[in-house]
């Protein structure tokens, strides 16, 4: 209420203001990316739950600094990037988006279940061998005898079973000597021992750029959340976490899966 110069109370005139209203995000809002998930927002009014994954709060840090900003969303080849597209796809954003935030979380699961391969745990890898290889036989035995060996990427597992008892055998790539499975066994055994330990760098690359892209997913699934230099990061940590699994899995198949031969001859026998 004010009052005039009578003395008389009058209603306040209310003052009219542009800027929005002040928000609390709460303390968890300082956590990158995952913070804004649950923080009050200047989302749309109509925003939908995509809104908790894509807004002001669920970009990088380094947006808080405007250097960083200016730099990387408003320089002239980062705007010419986010311009690509159609724009037909504009109104069925959320659902394009929301069908690649799946299939990314799908290849980052199957992706982190072929990483299990990196531990040396015998349990590890008796569930997730990245190659398998069997081999019976009688040789000396008149009961016969089986070996069975799982190839991971820093180990191999080795079980043999005589009259029905299976021993295990874990040893390391690095201990594993390749001239003693004779001419036919040490190409492969060489080529794969050399492969194996290499893919362990590929693997952390293509776990990390998955798991970036998925963030990335969710915040380009609303208009409001979307940045270009989200778009063009997309697109980068696509393309090269896709290449970094492939050339994992690509030159682990053909150095430990096609040169394992099909028969192995030992003390006369196959």
């Amino acid at each position: 209420m004010e009052e005039k110069a009578g003395g008389e109370l009058v209603p306040a005139t209310p003052v009219l203001s542009n800027e929005p209203p002040p928000l609390d995000p709460g303390p968890f809002s300082m956590i990158p990316m995952f913070g804004g998930y649950c923080a009050e927002t200047y989302a749309p009014p109509d925003a939908c739950c995509l809104d908790h994954c894509s807004n002001e709060l669920t970009l990088p840090p380094c947006f808080r600094v405007p250097a960083f900003r200016e730099a990387c969303e408003h320089s002239s080849s980062n705007r010419g990037f986010g311009k690509f597209g159609w724009q037909c796809a504009h109104t069925l954003r959320r659902p394009i988006m929301g069908l690649a935030f799946v299939c990314s979380l799908a290849a980052w699961i199957m992706m982190l279940c072929a990483s299990i391969a990196i531990s040396q745990d015998e349990d590890a890898l008796e569930g997730f061998p990245w190659a398998t290889a069997t081999a019976e036989g009688q040789w000396t035995t008149p009961g016969g005898v089986a070996i069975e060996v799982r190839v991971g990427i820093k180990s191999v597992l080795g079980k043999v079973t005589v009259l029905g008892a299976t021993r295990s055998t874990m040893q390391p790539w690095d201990g594993v000597t390749c001239e003693r499975f004779g001419n036919m066994g040490e190409q492969a055994c060489t080529s794969c021992k050399s492969t194996a330990t290499s893919s362990v760098s590929f693997i952390i690359i293509s776990l990390l750029t998955q798991f970036f892209q998925i963030t990335t997913d969710l915040q380009r699934s609303t208009a409001y959340g979307d940045m270009n230099c989200q778009k063009l990061f997309g697109f980068c940590s696509s393309v090269f976490g896709c290449w970094s699994g492939l050339s994992a899995l690509i030159a682990f198949g053909n150095s430990c899966w096609k040169d394992l031969p099909n028969h192995l001859i030992f003390e006369g026998t196959t």
